[in-house]
């Protein structure tokens, strides 16, 4: 007796060489490019907003130091004064975007904001020429200086030196980054009494 072999179909079709067909093959083919495509630009909106990182950092890293700079020359300083932004002589006020002072050095230091190139500018020589403090990448739209002096101060009866407040508003002149400020305030004093 020969036994017979029933063969049962449960609905999968098999091609006879055991591979896959080609609607399973562009299937398949399709899900990887789409994920391939969503992956890749995850990736790439990645970089885009890491690069806007870095430039906002640069941007605040040297903002700050700007600020570092001019407190220590404050520090060491007196005979603070609002000054023009032309001729860099001392007006009457307490509030301005340029005043200068004696510096350490014996001489005069001077800084101010130039709007046009949206800049901090510095000079110790009596105005003459000013230095750039501020890199070109950075986008100073307010640099205020608000000045307490000292006789202000010692009008509640004890002796204290002038106080010197810098406030600016930062951003980058990346043009993917119009509109983004950061805003940056600092106090200091003279370490010497007038």
């Amino acid at each position: 007796m020969q036994k017979s072999k029933i063969k049962i179909n449960y609905g999968v079709a098999v091609s006879p060489a055991g591979g896959f067909t080609v609607v399973e093959l562009l299937v398949s083919m399709a899900i990887f490019v789409i994920l391939v495509g969503i992956v890749s630009g995850i990736f790439i909106n990645s970089l885009r907003i890491q690069r806007a990182v870095i430039s906002l950092m640069a941007t605040n890293d040297n903002s700050s130091l700007v600020l570092e700079s001019i407190a220590r020359d404050i520090r060491t300083g007196s005979n603070f004064c609002i000054s023009d932004f032309i001729t860099g002589n001392c007006i009457s006020g307490d509030i301005g975007n340029s005043f200068r002072f004696n510096n350490a050095k014996g001489g005069e230091s001077i800084y101010r904001l130039n709007a046009s190139e949206k800049s901090i500018q510095k000079s110790d020589d009596l105005g003459a020429s000013f230095e750039r403090l501020t890199s070109s990448l950075v986008d100073v739209q307010i640099f205020e200086v608000r000045l307490v002096d000292s006789q202000f101060l010692s009008s509640f009866g004890e002796e204290w030196p002038s106080r010197v407040s810098l406030f600016m508003r930062v951003g980058s002149k990346d043009p993917k980054l119009t509109g983004i400020f950061t805003d940056l305030q600092m106090t200091t004093s003279a370490r010497n009494f007038e």
